[in-house]
């Protein structure tokens, strides 16, 4: 095909089912071939290199589709009989056997298989090198993210997780009878429960305490105690209740450093007087001695 100086060869139809019409083309030369068009704005050039006069089925053609400055395409006869997604245009689409684990051929269509739920697509858990297949995952699939996470290996039953230092967390085992916490001075740590030096107080009692008791130390803890069970506790006595109370009219009185006693009531008409620097009953008129007086200690 010739082209004029400076013109682009083309070959275009006009009309649809006209005649085509060459342009800007010097001249064709194509032994035993035919120009026509299809009816369909297609201009088809038929080459019957064997001269049988059937070049529809024997011959290689070029086609022209109506955009000028579309590829021209060469079919060979054996490929243009048809148009279409199936033979002999091309040899129809198989998987193969590994890859029917993951995709679905139907037809021509290329899909998915469904899979269980919780598989992922890996390759042979031990081994060597094989073809990926869906299962589950297992704990050499992880890598190991120690300098990261904190395995959860590291927890044993009752402990939880706590830093001494940045970007160093670790597992602390709380045992029985501590309480997480932090000393002056000293780090995050489980705290005993007891009545020692830096141990946590608890309240080591049965019944709930009330407002106005007194705490007492136990093995354990403290405890609420009334007063009633504090002067129990301590051996002590009151004044109202103690046994050395003979009579009404009984005193107590001073009978030495830190030291009380019990002045028994005096006779009628007696008072309270010092002899030899003791308190005694006397006679109210100041003469006589000293009547007798019962002390009790």
């Amino acid at each position: 095909m010739k082209e004029p100086h400076g013109h682009k060869s083309r070959l275009r139809v006009k009309e649809q089912d006209a005649d085509p019409t060459v342009e800007g083309v010097r001249e064709i030369r194509v032994p035993n071939a035919s120009v026509t068009d299809e009816g369909k704005g297609i201009v088809s050039l038929a080459y019957d290199p064997a001269g049988t006069g059937d070049a529809e089925a024997a011959a290689h053609v070029l086609a022209h589709a109506g955009d000028d400055d579309a590829h021209h395409a060469v079919f060979i006869a054996a490929t243009h009989t048809a148009i279409g997604d199936s033979a002999p245009h091309h040899t129809a689409v198989t998987l193969a056997a590994d890859a029917d684990e993951l995709l679905s051929l139907t037809g021509q269509a290329i899909g998915f298989d469904t899979q269980t739920a919780n598989q992922v697509l890996a390759g042979p858990t031990t081994g060597a090198a094989a073809d990926p297949d869906f299962r589950a995952l297992v704990a050499a699939d992880i890598p190991d993210v120690s300098a990261t996470y904190v395995p959860k290996a590291l927890f044993d039953a009752q402990s939880i997780l706590a830093a001494t230092a940045d970007n160093t967390p670790a597992a602390v085992t709380v045992a029985e009878q501590r309480v997480v916490g932090r000393l002056t001075g000293g780090n995050i740590d489980d705290i005993t429960i007891g009545i020692a030096d830096d141990n946590i107080l608890q309240v080591d009692q049965a019944s709930t305490a009330d407002d106005n008791d007194y705490a007492k130390f136990t093995a354990n803890g403290i405890e609420g105690r009334s007063y009633a069970e504090v002067i129990s506790d301590l051996g002590l006595k009151t004044v109202a209740t103690d046994t050395i109370w003979a009579a009404a009219g009984d005193l107590a009185v001073g009978t030495g450093n830190d030291t009380a006693g019990v002045l028994t009531k005096g006779a009628d008409d007696k008072v309270l007087t010092m002899v030899a620097g003791a308190v005694a009953w006397a006679a109210a008129a100041g003469g006589g001695g000293v009547s007798d007086a019962a002390f009790s200690f």
